[in-house]
């Protein structure tokens, strides 16, 4: 996308990819079913003009765009092959189209929790929004060959990790549900009681991490890990001087118990889970889980 293109936000929504487009010098042009995501999205990019229009039916004739974008807007559509064929159509020869899904479910893991939770855990008796598969294009090879047989030649495929950062699951469960259409009708149909299930299967417990030196059972094994442990420090630096300073300090004040003592500790505690998932010479770290 150079500057001076002209680019098309179809399903533009509030208008992200179109602001993204317009900062690196396009000429845009945003269009949504909606009109208050139109509104929206004009309050937000007064830059990029936005008007309503259907992504099944974009109202441009034939050729007008070097890019056409398309952010999450192919599963609400009622026909996306339809709207592939469009963006193919409204394109120059030699433009690109560039569209966005989520990934299959159990990547994406934040999405993707909320109505397989609901239908486990909560009240399943609802009647989804009419659409589309929403995760039908997240596989690649099912988006590759609907691509192909709507005309586009040239394909691929990148997968973009995402980070939803909340406080809280509440928080988590707020987005769900004012950014959501077919997941927040799913939580909107739930009873008190059900969202506490519901609550409670999205967030099963926490997890402790415990790391810190071991001790072992057998003489010569402790010698050679103590030994192994003094000569990672000299290789990394340390002076004599210093080493013996560090075990004077702490020798008397650091108590370092075995493997099988911790995990003794651990389930005294109430722990259910321990597991060692990594050591190196006499240092080890435990998750714990209740």
């Amino acid at each position: 996308m150079a500057a001076g293109s002209r680019v098309l936000d179809a399903c533009c929504g509030a208008g992200y990819a179109a602001a993204g487009a317009a900062q690196r010098g396009a000429e845009v042009i945003g269009v949504d079913f909606s009109p208050a995501q139109v509104e929206m999205a004009s309050t937000r990019n007064p830059a990029c003009r936005f008007e309503v229009g259907d992504g099944c039916d974009l109202p441009f004739p034939d050729a007008s765009f070097d890019c056409v974008l398309d952010a999450i807007g192919i599963p609400h559509l009622p026909d996306p092959d339809l709207g592939l064929r469009e963006a193919l159509r409204v394109l120059k020869r030699g433009g690109r189209f560039a569209f966005t899904v989520y990934d299959v479910p159990e990547r994406a893991v934040g999405f993707g929790a909320i109505v397989p939770t609901v239908q486990a855990h909560g009240n399943a008796d609802f009647e989804m929004p009419k659409g589309p598969d929403f995760f039908g294009f997240s596989d690649p090879g099912e988006s590759r060959r609907r691509m192909e047989v709507a005309g586009f030649a040239v394909i691929e495929f990148t997968i973009v990790p995402q980070t939803w950062r909340v406080r809280t699951l509440d928080e988590a469960i707020t987005a769900v549900m004012e950014g959501t259409v077919r997941a927040r009708v799913a939580l909107q149909a739930q009873t008190p009681e059900a969202m506490v299930r519901i609550r409670a299967a999205l967030a099963p417990g926490g997890l402790l991490i415990v790391s810190g030196k071991i001790r072992f059972e057998d003489p010569a094994e402790q010698a050679f890990h103590e030994a192994a442990h003094l000569d990672f420090k000299r290789a990394n630096g340390y002076s004599e001087l210093e080493i013996s300073g560090k075990r004077s300090a702490l020798e008397g004040v650091m108590i370092v118990d075995t493997e099988a003592q911790h995990r003794q500790y651990f389930s005294a505690a109430g722990f259910r889970t321990v597991r060692k998932w990594y050591q190196c010479l006499n240092w080890a770290a435990f998750l714990v889980e209740p």
